[in-house]
C-alpha cells in the first residue's frame, strides 16, 4: 500500500502544495537568525527609490534581528540552565536500566533534543528529526523543510511522511524518496549510481528496501501548529511577531539611513579670500580662485597657502586669521562671533526614532512569550517606564517548549531500545518550571505580601525554598541536603509567629523545644561524625541520631534545672 502512495507521490513530480508555506517561512526565519541577506524585506519598504538609494540602505543599515533572537534563545535557554529536566529509565532489569542512562548521558541525548527544538522553532518548524542505523549504529539527523515532499494528518496524527533527497551522479540529478509510517520505512533509491543484486525489490527506476518498525522512525521539530495551512504544518516560535520583524527592519533602517546622510554635523563660516601674491623683477603671480596666475596666465598650479581651495581657513591650531580694519566711512565687518555657524540635527527627531526601535524590540519579546506588562503601584512617585513584566506568559511558552523537549528525547530512545531489541523499557523527562525565572528581589517581595496576606504556610515554604534554589544554583546538593533536613525540623508546617507561640508554652526540656531551639547545634554535631553518610540513611537512623543529640541536650539542661522535669516530653 505505501510503496503505492509514495510511487503516486513521485509521479507528481513537485512537492505537495501545502508545503510552499514551509519553504518560504524558512528561508524568511534563517535570514532574521542570522540578519543576513534580508534585501527583500528591506527593499519592500521604500519601492520607489533608486537602485543607487537602495544600495545605500542596504550598506548602512544595521541588522537587529539577530540580537533580538539571540535573547529569545537566551530566554529558552533558562528552562534548562535553571530547570535541569529529571530523566529516568525504569526496566525490570538494573543492567539495561543503567546501560539505557549511560547511553543517555554519554551522547548528551538530551541535550541534543533540547538544542534540536529551540534551533528549529526559530530557524524552521517544519524540519524533522529521523532515525537511521547505519553498521549497527544507531544515527540521529535533522531533515529540513526543503526536503520534505510530501505528508498525510489525520484527525492531527501523521499517517505518512515523505522526504525527497537529491545527489549528482555523472553531472546528473536524481533523487531518492523516503516514506516513514506508523509501522516502518519504505527507502526508493534511484537506481543510477547504484549496484544491486538479483534479490534486490524493483519498482520502476527506483531500488526499494523496507523496514518494519513499531513507530514512526521520524519526529517533527515543530509543535505548534500553522492554523494557515490547515494544522497540517507548523509555524515556528517567531511567527506571532513577524509583521513586527518587518517593522523593525524597516524603521532601523530609516534611522540608520538619516544618521548617516543627515546626522553629521553641519558647519558653515565667512573665510577671507586668498590674496597670496608674489612679485619681482621679472613677472608677477597672486592667487585667483586656489589657483595660481603668473602675469595673468593660469599656471594650472594650486596655491600652497589656501590649498586650493581659493579662501584662507584654519589648517591647524597655531594658524591666526586676520582681517583688516575698516576704513573711515566704510561698513563695520561682522562680529566674530557671527563668522561662523555650526547646525545639528534636532535631537528630538533621533529620539523619536531610537525609541520607536526600542518599543519594537520590547513588543516582539512580548509578542513571542505571551507577556502581559503591568504597572508598578508605585509608578508615580517612580517613573512612567517603570515596569512589571508578568511571567505567567513565559511560563505559558516554555511549558509546552519544553514538552516537546521531553517527547522528542522519549521517542529518539524509543527508537534506539527497538534498534537494540529492547523491550519493556520506560522513559521519563520532564521540568517542573517552579518560580525558576524570578529573581530573588522578585521572589523576596512576592514572600513579604504572602505573610502580609495571611497566606498559608506550605505557599509561603515553597518561595523559601524557590529563594535558597536562586542563592545556591551552583550547588544543587545543598538543596537535596536543604530539604533531607526540613522533614525533621519541629513545626516547619507553622508561620514563625505561630511557632513561637507553641514553644512559649512549652517546658524547656521537651524535645521539639529543644530540636527546635539547638538545631544549629544538632546538624552540625551529626554532619561532623556522619558526613555524607547521613543523607544515605533511612529515615529510622536519621531519626536515632537526632534523637540522641536531643539527649545529651536534654541532659544538660536538667542537670541545671532538674525540678523543670516533666512527662510532657515527647519523641520527634
Amino acid at each position: 500500500m505505501f510503496a503505492e502512495i509514495l510511487y503516486k507521490s513521485i509521479e507528481r513530480k513537485n512537492p505537495n502544495k501545502v508545503l510552499e508555506k514551509t519553504t518560504k517561512d524558512a528561508d524568511i526565519q534563517r535570514k532574521l537568525y542570522t540578519g543576513k541577506d534580508l534585501d527583500k524585506i528591506l527593499f519592500d519598504y521604500r519601492k520607489r527609490e533608486t537602485d543607487s538609494q537602495k544600495e545605500q540602505r542596504k550598506r548602512i543599515t544595521i541588522g537587529r534581528s539577530k540580537h533580538i533572537i539571540r535573547q529569545i534563545e537566551n530566554v529558552i535557554d533558562q528552562l534548562d540552565i535553571m530547570d535541569k529536566p529529571s530523566i529516568n529509565v525504569i526496566h525490570d532489569n538494573e543492567t539495561i536500566s543503567e546501560n539505557l542512562l549511560s547511553y543517555i548521558y554519554n551522547n548528551n541525548i538530551a541535550k541534543l533534543a533540547f538544542d534540536w527544538c529551540k534551533y528549529y522553532n526559530l530557524v524552521d518548524a517544519n524540519a524533522w528529526i529521523v532515525c537511521r542505523q547505519i553498521e549497527d549504529e544507531v544515527i540521529f539527523e535533522e531533515v529540513n523543510a526543503y526536503n520534505l515532499y510530501d505528508l498525510k494528518v489525520q484527525n492531527g496524527a501523521f499517517k505518512y511522511v515523505i522526504f525527497r533527497f537529491e545527489r549528482k551522479v555523472a553531472e546528473q540529478t536524481v533523487y531518492d524518496f523516503e516514506l516513514y509510517h506508523n509501522e516502518g520505512l519504505l527507502v526508493f533509491t534511484n537506481k543510477a549510481g547504484k549496484t544491486r543484486d538479483q534479490e534486490t525489490q524493483m519498482h520502476g527506476e527506483f531500488i526499494v528496501t523496507e523496514y518494519q518498525y513499531k513507530r514512526m522512525f521520524c519526529f517533527p521539530c515543530g509543535y505548534q501548529r500553522d492554523a494557515d495551512n490547515q494544522f497540517k504544518t507548523f509555524v515556528s516560535l517567531l511567527d506571532p511577531a513577524s509583521e513586527l520583524f518587518k517593522g523593525l527592519i524597516w524603521q532601523g533602517s530609516d534611522m540608520d539611513t538619516e544618521l548617516a546622510a543627515h546626522g553629521v554635523i553641519q558647519k558653515y563660516a565667512y573665510a577671507q579670500k586668498c590674496n597670496w601674491t608674489y612679485q619681482n623683477e621679472e613677472s608677477s603671480t597672486e592667487c585667483h580662485h586656489g589657483f595660481l596666475f603668473k602675469d595673468g596666465i593660469n599656471t594650472n598650479t594650486k596655491c600652497s597657502n589656501c590649498g586650493g581651495t581659493g579662501l584662507v581657513t584654519h589648517t591647524t591650531s597655531q594658524d591666526i586669521i586676520t582681517f583688516p580694519l575698516p576704513n573711515e566711512g566704510e561698513q563695520v565687518p561682522l562680529k566674530l562671533s557671527d563668522l561662523s555657524h555650526t547646525v545639528f540635527m534636532p535631537e528630538t527627531v533621533f529620539s523619536f526614532k531610537k525609541q520607536y526601535v526600542k518599543e519594537l524590540e520590547v513588543a516582539i519579546m512580548q509578542t513571542i512569550f505571551n507577556n502581559s506588562v503591568t504597572l508598578t503601584q508605585s509608578e508615580i512617585q517612580v517613573t512612567a517606564t517603570e515596569k512589571v513584566i508578568d511571567l505567567q506568559g513565559i511560563y505559558s511558552t516554555l511549558n509546552k517548549f519544553g514538552q516537546h523537549v521531553s517527547d522528542m528525547f522519549i521517542w529518539m530512545m524509543e527508537c534506539y531500545s527497538e534498534l537494540n531489541g529492547i523491550e519493556g523499557a520506560e522513559f521519563l523527562h520532564g521540568y517542573t518550571l517552579n518560580m525558576k525565572l524570578e529573581n530573588v528581589e522578585t521572589l523576596s517581595e512576592t514572600r513579604k505580601k504572602l505573610i502580609d496576606a495571611n497566606a498559608p504556610i506550605e505557599v509561603i515554604k515553597a518561595y523559601d525554598l524557590a529563594i535558597l534554589r536562586k542563592q545556591h544554583l551552583d550547588s544543587p546538593q545543598f538543596i537535596n541536603r536543604f530539604s533531607v533536613w526540613e522533614q525533621y525540623r519541629p513545626f516547619n508546617d507553622k508561620s514563625d509567629v505561630i511557632a513561637m507561640q507553641i514553644l512559649a508554652g512549652l517546658p524547656n526540656i521537651n524535645r521539639s523545644k529543644i530540636l527546635y531551639n539547638f538545631w544549629g547545634r544538632i546538624r552540625r554535631n551529626i554532619e561532623t561524625v556522619h558526613g555524607d553518610k547521613f543523607f544515605e540513611f533511612k529515615d529510622e537512623r536519621r531519626k536515632e541520631l537526632i534523637n540522641a543529640e536531643i539527649e545529651i541536650i536534654r541532659a544538660e539542661l536538667l542537670e541545671d534545672e532538674p525540678q523543670r522535669l516533666t512527662s510532657n516530653d515527647f519523641d520527634i
